[in-house]
């Protein structure tokens, strides 16, 4: 597998390039174009969250919890006093940070369900949705962070794929085929949940036209060809 340093430095790349990409081709501004890079980094860590004692897994749920915490109290500010919107943020932080995350940790393995392609897709529509509907960003703004979170995903995937291969010794080693799948056998029924998730996610999200017209126009792609090189 590829080590933390190389997964974070793809993703970076590859965002990187996409969201100069969107800067060229999209009224977005300099904060959602950050974002979007932010966002494909992030994705380029998720896979190895099932990872008990990775840094990945220790970076996401101290961030988690700290926005689990502050969430809560930006929601109810308006109608709770100082003292119950501290036994709130308290009490959310608590529970993301000591009984999610013991929770995620027992019934996840790593290169389980997490590392396969319905969980980079999972991951994307989720963004989508909490875009859509807790950040009340545009359709298309939402659809391009789902992209580059499940974009970066894919590339993490990738790239274990990529390093399950000794070319030098011309073998292919055990754990190739674990990644980059589309489910595992050995975990059927929850790989039916994660389809059936994928399955409700996709009735909850917002439109994609917007961010498909983008994607589709060829005045997109004549910007592209023509600002690839100086």
């Amino acid at each position: 597998m590829a080590d933390f340093k190389t997964h974070v430095c793809g993703a970076a790349l590859i965002s990187g390039s996409a969201a100069a990409a969107v800067a060229m081709v999209s009224p977005a501004d300099e904060a959602v174009v950050l974002g979007l890079f932010g966002l494909g980094i992030v994705g380029g860590m998720l896979p190895d969250l099932d990872s008990d004692n990775s840094l990945p897994v220790r970076i996401t749920f101290n961030v988690l919890s700290i926005l689990g915490g502050f969430l809560p109290v930006f929601r109810f500010a308006d109608s709770l006093s100082l003292v119950e919107l501290a036994l709130l943020g308290l009490s959310s932080f608590a529970l993301v940070r000591y009984v999610v995350f013991a929770a995620f940790t027992r019934f996840t393995v790593h290169r389980g369900l997490l590392h396969s392609v319905p969980s980079a897709l999972v991951c994307g529509q989720l963004v989508a949705l909490l875009a859509d509907r807790c950040l009340s960003l545009s359709p298309l703004v939402a659809w391009m962070s789902a992209a580059f979170l499940g974009g970066g995903f894919l590339v993490h995937l990738v790239l274990d794929e990529l390093y399950s291969v000794d070319l030098m010794g011309r073998r292919i080693k055990r754990s190739f085929g674990t990644a980059l799948s589309l489910g595992k056998k050995a975990n059927w029924l929850g790989t039916l949940a994660l389809y059936a998730g994928l399955a409700v996610l996709t009735t909850l999200t917002p439109p994609a036209d917007a961010f498909l017209r983008l994607v589709r126009d060829p005045e997109t792609l004549a910007v592209l060809s023509d600002r690839l090189l100086p």
